[in-house]
This record gives structure tokens, C-alpha cells and sequence, in this order.
């Protein structure tokens, strides 16, 4: 009765599902032990601790489903820190670890998106056109390339800066951040040798303006100082709030 009237007017979901799991460890604890006498006892409570979380968590979606997003003011939307501790080795982890690396992934070709897309979307078109032996059909395209190759040299670094200013900024977990900024940089160094690839074809080796294109190993290693800088401020920062 007192645990009837408890649960009637508790709105702690946590509290409630404790309760829930004490009561099944326990309820194997007797069975193991062959003491049956409990198991009415045990039964009924679970009778009234799950309706009761299940109501619970419902109300705190239809709390949720209702809520104005206009109303609650600045919002933190940064993943806890608490999603990156668990235990490496478990089935939930790995499952998540996957789920990370797939949305890293797409979130990495999001950031490049805005500065780097015009170059991005070249590369991609000329590998299709390429892989059908069709790449002549952009060699009136020297107004682009130009436009890329320059754009490029001139922003690049400004670029890179705003860009893992910005995620750093973004994720509270440093070590996600990190990983998260090499994996861009790394990205966009595969899509500029790329590019480097296709204007070495003999479609585009008599435009003037390839001798404006940076030196790719050049490009690595004021990538690598670029992370290193970026990391070591982030670290700084971190440190000191």
C-alpha cells in the first residue's frame, strides 16, 4: 500500500526504473536461493512500477513534442560529454562507435561543403567523366579552373582556420573534436590531390594557370602545422576554463 501510494504521485523516471531493476535482482536472488515465498510480492510491485514508467516516459514526450523551441532560450545543443565514457569494449559502444564514424563522416563533407564545394563538386564531376573516358567535354572549362585554382591558393588557410575554430567550438569532447578537424583536413587534401590528378591530364596540361597550384606535400605539411596550432589553442582554452 505505501508503495501504491508512493508510485502514484512519482514523476522520477530514474527512481522508478531502479526500483524496477532492484526488484529483478532480487527476485533472482530468491530463485536462486529457492525462496518462492516473495514471488507474489514481487510481482505485484512490478505491477505497479512498470505502468507507471511507461506513463512517465510518455508524458516527457508529449513534454517534448509540445515544447516551443522559441521559448527555452539559448541552447546548449553540444553532445554531452558523458556520450563519449563507456567502456570500449561493449556490444552498445561498438554499435554507436559505427553510427559515430558514419555521421562523422557526412558531418566532415558538410563543413568542407561551404569554402571547398566549388573544387569538391569539379573533382567529382571530372572522376565520372574520367572513369567513361569523357573528360574532353571539360576542356572549355578554363574560366572554372581558374577560378578554383586561385580561389584556393587565396583562402585556403582562412578557410581551414574558421573551419576547425568552428568544431572545436562545436564538441565538448576535445578528443572528438580533434578527430573530427584531422579527418576534415585529411579529406581535403585527398580531394586537392585529386584535383592536382586531373589537371596533370593532357586534357588540361597546356592551362597556364596549373603553375598556380600549390605543391601538394607543401599543402601537408601547412596542414599539419595549421592542426597542431588549432589544437594546441583548443588545449589552452580548455585548460584554462
Amino acid at each position: 500500500k505505501s508503495m501504491s501510494t508512493y508510485v502514484s504521485d512519482c514523476y522520477d523516471s530514474i527512481a522508478i526504473f531502479l526500483c524496477i531493476h532492484i526488484i529483478l535482482r532480487f527476485r533472482a536472488i530468491t530463485a536462486k536461493r529457492t525462496i518462492p515465498a516473495l514471488d507474489k510480492y514481487w510481482e505485484a510491485v512490478l505491477e505497479l512500477l512498470w505502468p507507471r514508467f511507461e506513463l512517465i516516459l510518455e508524458m516527457n514526450i508529449q513534454s517534448i513534442r509540445n515544447t516551443d523551441p522559441q521559448k527555452l532560450g539559448v541552447l546548449d545543443t553540444r553532445p554531452h560529454y558523458v556520450c563519449e565514457r563507456a567502456a570500449d569494449d561493449s556490444k552498445e559502444v561498438e554499435s554507436f562507435q559505427q553510427l559515430l564514424l558514419a555521421r562523422t563522416q557526412e558531418f566532415i563533407e558538410e563543413i568542407l561543403s561551404p569554402p571547398f564545394g566549388g573544387m569538391i563538386a569539379f573533382v567529382k564531376e571530372a572522376e565520372a567523366l574520367m572513369e567513361k573516358g569523357q573528360l574532353d567535354r571539360l576542356k572549355n572549362e578554363e574560366a572554372r579552373i581558374t577560378q578554383l585554382v586561385r580561389g584556393f591558393s587565396s583562402t585556403w588557410k582562412q578557410s581551414v582556420e574558421s573551419m576547425s575554430q568552428d568544431v572545436m567550438r562545436s564538441f565538448t569532447n576535445f578528443k572528438n573534436g580533434t578527430s573530427i578537424i584531422q579527418g576534415a583536413l585529411t579529406q581535403l587534401i585527398q580531394y586537392y590531390h585529386g584535383f592536382h590528378k586531373i589537371l596533370n591530364q593532357p586534357t588540361f596540361r597546356s592551362l597556364a594557370v596549373r603553375s598556380e597550384l600549390i605543391n601538394l606535400h607543401h599543402l601537408m605539411v601547412e596542414v599539419a602545422s595549421q592542426i597542431r596550432e588549432e589544437v594546441v589553442s583548443s588545449l589552452h582554452l580548455t585548460v584554462h576554463h
